[in-house]
């Protein structure tokens, strides 16, 4: 019994090192070494992680408490890391955030727990609370540590709202998407659009850690290609600015 649980546990630690390197790989074509970026939506750094370890200078907003703990505590001494426990919006001051037993699924959008809890997507359960947190502009996130070279923006459903404090031009982007919520995708890129911006866009799915086979295209190809996954397909959209 201990040789069969050394065992699984090797290979256990095979699979996540091969996933890291994956991860590492597929970042590496946005990040490296010095390069600015901002994690919004850091939770407990898995991402945050990843791009301090390609060299990025990586500032970590995250504003749910529990998880700033974990984030400071992981990243202590760290110091091409900066966590700012903060949410981004539209304007500057704050916001609500409805918080959940898994705080990965915490949302200052109230439209997209209510689309994906209608979808069957996630089984929350009821939620454990509403807070108040403190939020910024990506414009004053911007002025105060500078304009970061790749975005990762991950904030359940509340994409729209971090865009519209935006008015500098970050050379890439990710946002999260899930099917059922498309047309809060196309209204991100539409608005990036709107501000003069050239764009050509390549989505991943899940975790795949590698682009689509479609690569770099413009939006409307590339929503196409998505209203033609599975219903519960996600992943991300990575936008480059032009």
């Amino acid at each position: 019994m201990l040789l069969a649980n050394l065992r699984a546990r090797l290979r256990s630690q095979r699979v996540e090192a091969q996933r890291q390197a994956k991860s590492r790989r597929f970042y590496s074509q946005f990040v490296g070494k010095n390069a600015p970026v901002f994690d919004l939506g850091a939770n407990v750094g898995q991402r945050t992680a990843i791009f301090a370890s390609l060299g990025a200078r990586v500032v970590a907003f995250e504003p749910q408490p529990t998880c700033i703990e974990q984030l400071t505590n992981r990243f202590h001494g760290v110091e091409n890391v900066r966590i700012v426990p903060k949410a981004l919006s539209s304007v500057h001051g704050s916001v609500s955030m409805t918080i959940f037993e898994d705080r990965a699924l915490a949302s200052c959008s109230k439209e997209w727990i209510s689309t994906t809890a209608a979808s069957g997507r996630f089984d929350t359960g009821p939620a454990k609370g509403i807070v108040e947190v403190e939020a910024i502009t990506l414009d004053e996130a911007i002025e105060e540590f500078g304009v970061p070279r790749f975005c990762k923006i991950d904030v359940e459903g509340y994409e729209l709202d971090v865009l519209k404090g935006l008015s500098s031009r970050i050379e890439y982007l990710s946002l999260e998407f899930a099917i059922e919520y498309l047309d809060h995708t196309k209204a991100c890129l539409d608005l990036l659009k709107s501000r003069g911006w050239m764009i050509e866009v390549a989505y991943s799915l899940g975790e795949s850690m590698e682009l689509s086979d479609e690569g770099w295209t413009q939006d409307e190809p590339l929503l196409a290609s998505l209203r033609s996954l599975p219903p519960l397909a996600w992943g991300d959209i990575y936008v480059h600015l032009q």
